[in-house]
């Protein structure tokens, strides 16, 4: 089963969404990464006041680990973002529910 991956970044989400174009091909070289290594959907939101999350579904956590703590190009794009400190990372296992969809 797989696992769903939140990381709470303390962050102005209008500064991220503006990095979102302006450094468009950096997200896309993360994300080929990220697929390479068998990342299943990847997605960032908006929270309130000055959070952002990403929401990832990975086969294993130890999968987003091994991704994570090798990519160097994700801590050059919190450190342009202005993401203050580390992000808060969660992982969860996902349970197989007749209503998922």
């Amino acid at each position: 089963m797989s696992v769903m991956v939140t990381g709470r970044m303390n962050v102005n989400p209008d500064n991220l969404a503006k990095l979102f174009t302006e450094q468009a091909d950096v997200f896309t070289a993360v994300a080929a990464d990220a697929k390479e290594r068998g990342v299943i959907r990847h997605i960032f939101v908006r929270g309130e006041g000055d959070t952002a999350m990403f929401v990832d579904e990975w086969p294993s956590a130890a999968a987003f680990e091994e991704f994570f703590g090798s990519q160097t190009l994700i801590p050059e794009l919190m450190a342009a973002a202005g993401v203050m400190g580390p992000p808060e990372i969660t992982i969860c296992d996902v349970m197989d529910s007749p209503d998922r969809v």
